[in-house]
C-alpha cells in the first residue's frame, strides 16, 4: 500500500474542488472489521490509489445498507495503527460497477501488500455522495482533495478522539498513539 499526496490539478486545466458541504459527523461511530481481499487492481495500477478492500457481502446488512458515498475515519491492521483513512462505499460510477464495494485507502506507506489481515474501521465522518467523472485525471484529482479533506478533519474533534477507539484495539497488540502528528505521506 502507497500514500497520496493532496490534489494535484487536472490535465484540463484548473484543480478539482469538491463540495463538501454535505460533510457531517456521523451521530455514531461505524464500526466494521473484515479480512483483506483482492479488489479489481485498479487502486494501486490505475490510479495511484491502494485500497484495502473488504468483502461486503460477508460484512451484513448495516454495511449493505450505507449509503454511498465518500467517508473517513480510523483503521488498524493486524495490530498496528491507528492509520488515517479515507473510504469509497458504492458503485464507483466512473467504473460503472455492478456490484457495490467498500475501499478503504489508508493514509499510511506500507512496503508490502497485506491480503488475509485484520482490518478495523472506525468511520467518523461523510464527506460526499459518490460522482461520476469525465475522466480518469479528475477521478484522481478528486480523490487526493478527499485524502487531503480527510487528513485535516481526523486533527480536529470530535475526529481526533476516535483514534483511540477500543475496537481499533481489539486486534491482537494493536497500538493506540494517533497517526496524526506525522504529515500526509509524499508518494502517490
Amino acid at each position: 500500500m502507497a500514500s497520496t499526496t493532496p490534489a494535484a490539478a487536472p490535465a484540463n486545466g484548473g484543480p478539482i474542488v469538491e463540495d463538501y458541504s454535505g460533510l457531517r459527523v456521523l451521530d455514531e461511530p461505524f464500526r466494521v472489521s473484515g479480512e483483506v481481499v483482492k479488489g479489481f487492481g485498479r487502486g494501486s495500477k490505475e490510479l495511484g490509489i491502494p485500497t484495502a478492500n473488504l468483502p461486503i457481502e460477508s460484512l451484513g446488512a448495516a454495511v449493505d445498507s450505507l449509503e454511498s458515498g465518500v467517508y473517513f475515519g480510523w483503521a488498524a491492521l493486524s495490530g498496528k495503527g491507528p492509520f488515517k483513512m479515507v473510504m469509497s462505499v458504492g458503485w464507483n460510477p466512473y467504473y460503472k460497477n455492478s456490484k457495490k464495494t467498500i475501499e478503504p485507502h489508508l493514509l499510511h506507506t506500507f512496503e508490502e501488500d497485506f491480503y488475509g489481515e485484520d482490518l478495523r474501521l472506525v468511520v467518523t465522518g461523510y464527506m460526499r455522495p459518490e460522482k461520476d467523472y469525465a475522466g480518469l485525471d479528475e477521478l484522481i484529482a478528486a480523490i487526493r482533495g478527499d485524502v487531503t479533506f480527510a487528513w485535516e478533519s481526523l486533527d480536529k474533534a470530535p475526529h481526533a478522539a476516535l483514534a483511540a477507539d477500543p475496537f481499533l484495539s481489539a486486534a491482537a497488540g494493536a497500538t493506540t498513539a494517533p497517526a496524526s502528528a506525522e504529515a500526509p505521506p509524499a508518494d502517490a
